[in-house]
């Protein structure tokens, strides 16, 4: 049986605990039910920082905004793309795939600055 280790600041979403994994709940309904990913998988992590992170993000946005501003839609993805692989095949794609590129999203020019706008994905 998984314990309940904490609830959202609305008390809709909580993480729950089980063998050192940490899974997600909607209270929302009669029932509680597990935050699934869009492909179906549970949405789970081992790692607590990161559980506290997707639950107030969960609070925020709730599970089916995809947001760039949150790191639901990043960890959905992971686990319904990457936990599949093998650990070398995702340390080789994001090698040769997002490495080596530019990464836009610290990309912040002149203009918006002028504008008092830091972050470049709302100036835009």
């Amino acid at each position: 049986m998984a314990d309940i280790i904490k609830y959202s600041g609305d008390r809709r979403w909580l993480i729950a605990e089980q063998e050192g994994r940490y899974y997600f709940f909607d209270t929302a309904g009669e029932k509680a039910r597990p935050v699934e990913t869009p492909s179906g998988r549970l949405v789970e992590t081992s790692y607590i920082a990161l559980a506290d992170r997707i639950l107030l993000d969960l609070e925020i946005f709730g599970a089916e905004n995809m947001t760039a501003e949150s790191i639901i839609p990043w960890h959905f993805t992971m686990i319904d793309n990457f936990i599949k692989m093998e650990h070398e095949q995702v340390e080789q794609m994001l090698n040769e795939c997002f490495m080596e590129k530019h990464d836009w999203t610290f990309d912040v020019d002149a203009k918006q600055l002028e504008h008092g706008c830091q972050n470049a994905l709302i100036c835009r």
